[in-house]
């Protein structure tokens, strides 16, 4: 009974496999799982250390060990032999082994740079794969990279302490500060060991989040979807997105394309302390005015007050600076005491009744906030006073 099953089941997914391959010619993508060993930066690298038996995410599985039969295979581990050879009736019978009481024994594998590569049981994972089983139980050797100064290896090394507290593979971020920035809007202290209620929560709401980027997927060039979560988490509130439908997700998401291109394209700052010498290109608010009315309406908002704090005195000053150069071109309002999140988004809100056309927030605990504001009112310029913004 369970063997009929199985070899149909291996029909189909071999006919997966070759559609997939047809869909990624050799031409642009490697037809089968890489091979660890012929990857250039392990060749001698023998810095291992064994991590133990645990869980990993399937999708994280893209490649083997050793060269071996890895042509049996396509890219993401589906069988692509005929169904009348010992391979395929191998991966049948464990298939059938599947159906009838599941596949327990955990594979062998390597994990280098968040990813793994399997040693033994490649069957078990095409098997797996074909059901779509989010987890495989493995028993994991890490490889642990070459030290260099490369942003890649920098962020694994942040990855590192990520997991000792996590036990999560699911994120996989490429730049060095990401996982503080994601710890810090989820809530969580960086030395905090996390309860399998926090792992249990995290992994669903990052699952609900990427199920609903990948439809977008090709809206985002090569952003992925931990990159995207922590764009989106910079506007919304971690509490807020499991309370989200699918489509108001996806909505969201869609509304924050530019700023996640554009942020995920930026390269650092560079501070200096001397000006560097550039062709004019006029001041911020010229540039607004030769696009704009004749007249634009201009919003500070300030989270304290020029009687007490000395860096919203300076930008009051500014204010007036801007009044007395461009006269009755320009119209300032100051609106103050935008101490909390709530309190600086009924500002901004009241700004926009008011007739601004441009906002200025002046520090950067506002940015958020701000960035949110923009998305809501479009038409309204809003920019952050803050170095990073």
């Amino acid at each position: 009974m369970y063997r009929q099953q199985a070899y149909e089941e291996y029909l189909i997914a071999r006919k997966n496999a070759q559609k997939a391959q047809k869909a990624n010619p050799p031409e642009k993508n490697f037809p089968h799982p890489i091979v660890l060993d012929e990857l250039p930066e392990i060749t001698g690298n023998e810095n291992t250390q064994y991590v133990g038996i645990l869980e990993i995410p399937a999708e994280r599985i893209i490649g083997v060990k050793t060269a071996g039969r890895v042509t049996a295979f396509s890219a993401d581990f589906l069988p692509l032999l005929s169904e009348d050879t010992e391979f395929a009736f191998k991966w049948i019978e464990l298939c059938a082994a599947h159906l009838e009481s599941g596949i327990r024994d955990p594979i062998v594998c390597f994990e280098y740079l968040g990813n793994f590569y399997v040693q033994e049981g490649n069957k078990r994972v095409s098997v797996l794969k074909h059901f779509g089983a989010p987890r495989i139980p493995a028993a994991v050797t890490r490889i642990l990279p070459v030290p260099s100064e490369e942003p890649r290896y920098l962020a694994y090394q942040e990855f590192l302490e990520f997991f000792k507290n996590t036990g999560l593979y699911q994120i996989q971020f490429r730049n060095p500060g990401d996982y503080a920035m994601l710890l810090a809007r989820i809530g969580m202290d960086p030395n905090q060991v996390w309860k399998e209620e926090d792992k249990r929560v995290f992994v669903a709401s990052f699952q609900y989040f990427k199920d609903a980027f990948s439809t977008l997927q090709d809206k985002f060039q090569d952003l992925l979807p931990e990159e995207a979560l922590l764009l989106w988490l910079q506007v919304y509130p971690y509490s807020d997105l499991m309370d989200l439908s699918a489509t108001e997700l996806k909505k969201t998401v869609l509304s924050l394309r530019e700023d996640m291109l554009a942020i995920s394209q930026e390269q650092p700052v560079e501070v200096r302390t001397e000006a560097v010498a550039t062709e004019s290109k006029g001041n911020l608010l010229s540039w607004f005015l030769s696009s704009a009315p004749d007249h634009v309406n201009v919003a500070f908002i300030h989270p304290q007050d020029p009687k007490t704090s000395e860096w919203s005195m300076g930008h009051d000053e500014g204010r007036k600076h801007l009044e007395n150069e461009l006269g009755d071109k320009v119209t300032t309002r100051s609106y103050f005491h935008a101490n909390t999140p709530e309190q600086a988004e009924e500002l901004m809100e009241q700004a926009v009744e008011e007739g601004a056309d441009v906002v200025f927030t002046t520090t950067p605990q506002l940015s958020r906030v701000t960035l949110k504001a923009a998305l809501k009112h479009p038409k309204v310029r809003f920019l952050n006073c803050s170095v990073d913004a």
